[in-house]
């Protein structure tokens, strides 16, 4: 019984190179867009909206603390 090994062949990457573009990416999106990419830019800026309605001056306060 002979089995057809060339039918399953994967070609992967070399996981460096695909972290490494994966870095080179996440750069790119922060200094395109200044936030991050996918859930976690989506997760600040939903809470910046929040606490920028909900409690404005608590943020200004916090911001002048940190002197940022």
């Amino acid at each position: 019984m002979k089995k057809n090994n060339q039918t399953n062949r994967h070609v992967y990457w070399n996981p460096y190179f695909g972290g490494f573009l994966l870095g080179i990416l996440i750069l790119f999106t922060f200094y395109i867009t200044g936030r991050g990419l996918g859930a976690s830019g989506a997760m600040k800026s939903g809470v910046v909206t929040i606490v920028d309605t909900v409690a404005p001056l608590m943020q200004k306060a916090v911001l002048t603390t940190v002197n940022l």
